[in-house]
């Protein structure tokens, strides 16, 4: 998201994501309900390439999962995932 580079700030807006996803909503079924899980980083502290970037909010959504429904996490080197190519 461009113009984002405060934590605090990306936070308010993740929270408000998360928030409207947890709402409920009508399923020609009955009712349906999601939740969500964020990885956050940031250019060009936690990267200075896409690649980079998308693969460290990946690792920091992976952590956001373990961590529960409706959650985020902010990047860091201490949660990176390396994967095997």
């Amino acid at each position: 998201m461009p113009g984002i580079g405060d934590p605090a700030a990306a936070m308010i807006v993740v929270e408000r994501m998360l928030q409207s996803l947890a709402e409920a909503f009508l399923l020609p079924g009955g009712e349906g309900q999601v939740s969500g899980s964020v990885g956050i980083a940031f250019y060009p502290k936690d990267g200075t390439d896409s690649p980079t970037l998308l693969k460290n909010a990946d690792s920091a959504m992976y952590r956001a999962k373990e961590k529960g429904r409706n959650s985020y996490c902010f990047y860091s080197p201490a949660i990176r995932i390396d994967s095997a190519s």
